[in-house]
């Protein structure tokens, strides 16, 4: 069938049917192509949380270790020399930690730490928590497995527990001034 359409001046144009058929069927293609790339940026999942699990529970450990205001041994013969990872027992107590650790008050419900402390030859553990009531509350979130320094189970998603687990041998002064060795045990457990 053909069609009339006015051109210039009026004058009458027949047209092929094929011809608007193509014209429409090709605007048609675009406009579902189009469509379809909506729908398919609209169905992507764009996430923009950003995973500070990692350097946050390091940068703990870190502060704790090798800080002035951790549990390093600050050396006697000079005044305010820092041993860096040398443990400094008069210092490994929880209220120590909390009065010097800034920032990681008892109040903090976002990060919570056990430290333990194990000194070759005694059968005394040295135990200090920083914020002991929340990780007694997180630690049914976060299993530990102290055999092999992983985290079993952890809770995914927001309002979940992200656990760490650090195990290494330091050198230890003692409250006498006896240097001995010991194995340290960090476990943190920071909420997301």
């Amino acid at each position: 069938m053909l069609f009339r359409r006015l051109g210039k001046k009026g004058e009458s144009e027949i047209i092929d049917p094929a011809d608007t058929y193509i014209f429409y069927g090709v605007w048609l293609l675009i406009l579902l192509v189009v469509v379809g790339f909506i729908v398919a940026l609209a169905g992507l999942k764009m996430e923009n949380e950003v995973k500070t699990f990692e350097p946050e529970s390091e940068l703990v450990v870190q502060k704790l270790l090798y800080s002035r205001y951790g549990i390093s041994y600050l050396g006697s013969g000079q005044p305010g020399r820092l041993y860096p990872g040398v443990i400094d027992l008069s210092k490994f107590d929880s209220k120590f930690l909390l009065k010097n650790l800034y920032g990681l008050g008892d109040g903090d419900t976002h990060l919570s730490m056990m430290v333990e402390l194990f000194l070759d030859g005694e059968d005394k553990l040295h135990v200090l928590y920083l914020n002991e009531k929340w990780y007694e509350r997180w630690l049914s979130f976060v299993k530990f497995d102290n055999v092999n320094g992983k985290v079993i189970n952890s809770i995914e998603g927001k309002g979940g527990k992200d656990g760490k687990i650090l195990k290494m041998k330091v050198p230890v002064i003692k409250e006498n001034g006896e240097k001995t060795f010991g194995l340290l045990v960090v476990k943190v457990i920071i909420s997301r």
